[in-house]
């Protein structure tokens, strides 16, 4: 995960797997919740940030993924690895940010050329 430690671990030293987090997840333990969420929060961010182009609107979509997940929790089913999940959760939501933002011009008003009228021909 990330290349750093797996913070998943039991006493016995042994990772837990990704079914082993999610079934403790829907059992509603709270501190597998929120290791998750420090674990993927901060990756997740930046991935969200590279098609949004907006901080705020990156970490809000992220937490908004955490939300439902918790909300969810007892009738979620992942197929894939949690990674995978949620980064393709992150990815459908900043696509349908991007969808629903309003036309931003990048280009002020009064630097865009003027139209020159054109003189309309009679018809022959």
């Amino acid at each position: 995960m990330n290349g750093r430690s797996n913070p998943f671990t039991k006493p016995e030293d042994r990772s837990l797997t990704d079914q082993d987090i999610l079934r403790s997840i829907q059992q509603g333990d709270e501190r597998t919740y929120e290791t998750l969420f420090r674990h993927y929060y901060a990756s997740l961010c930046q991935y969200g940030f590279s098609f949004l182009k907006d901080w705020e609107d990156a970490e809000e979509i992220v937490q908004s993924v955490f939300v439902t997940i918790w909300e969810k929790r007892q009738s979620l089913t992942i197929e894939t690895s949690l990674k995978s999940y949620l980064y393709r959760a992150v990815h459908n939501r900043c696509l349908n940010r991007i969808k629903h933002l309003p036309f931003r011009r990048n280009t002020s008003s009064t630097s865009l050329p003027k139209p020159t009228p054109r003189k309309l021909r009679p018809r022959r």
